[in-house]
């Protein structure tokens, strides 16, 4: 087996902001496996501020894999402190067992996903809810934790006051934007809108 990985810079088209920041651009590797004349192809994709993974040692560690391949193959524990490292090396090992079409699982069925607002000002997040309730989305992620937390709960409440949750599944992401302090209040507010799910309200070891 060969391995080989690459680096890709993604510009973004618009800024896209989290709690942690706004990304105008973000990097992703990709490993490439190739046996037999198939080849499968991985993405690793951290997120500055948000993954666990080193970036310094990025790739040193992606060069450790291409050297040897198998050897992480048959221990993939080594990969325990780049997890996006490993779902990218595991996700090429798929993509190669399944002839390279990219079906790295044989029998896959779709899910539905949602339709992410990222943050900004009022007026911009209202604007990409909109833009997201015209193109027929029937679930909404918003990134929250910015902006004044009132004024991203005024946003959620427009929203309700438009769409049941029948109608319009909500999701919040908060990036870990929530202290220990006051994030049980925050976290009883929020409830109020019938939310599917509320990711990640503190950073990790908070708890």
């Amino acid at each position: 087996m060969k391995a080989t990985w690459s680096k890709h810079t993604l510009i973004f088209r618009q800024p896209a902001g989290t709690s942690r920041g706004v990304m105008k651009s973000r990097d992703v590797w990709f490993i490439t496996l190739t046996k037999n004349g198939n080849t499968g192809i991985g993405e690793c994709a951290p997120l500055p501020g948000l993954s666990l993974d080193n970036f310094d040692q990025i790739e040193s560690k992606l060069s450790e894999i291409c050297n040897d391949p198998n050897s992480f193959l048959n221990d993939l524990s080594q990969l325990s402190d780049f997890p996006s490292i490993r779902f990218g090396f595991e996700m090429a090992n798929l993509d190669l067992k399944n002839d390279g079409g990219q079906n790295y699982f044989g029998d896959f069925n779709s899910i539905d996903i949602n339709g992410l607002i990222w943050m900004g000002d009022s007026d911009y997040m209202m604007h990409q809810v909109e833009k997201k309730l015209e193109e027929g989305w029937k679930c909404i992620k918003m990134k929250i934790g910015a902006l004044d937390f009132q004024k991203e709960l005024e946003i959620l409440q427009s929203i309700r006051n438009r769409f049941s949750k029948n109608d319009l599944e909500l999701r919040v992401d908060a990036n870990g934007a929530f202290s220990k302090n006051d994030v049980n209040e925050k976290l009883e507010k929020l409830v109020e809108f019938e939310l599917h799910s509320i990711e990640q309200p503190i950073k990790p070891g908070q708890w």
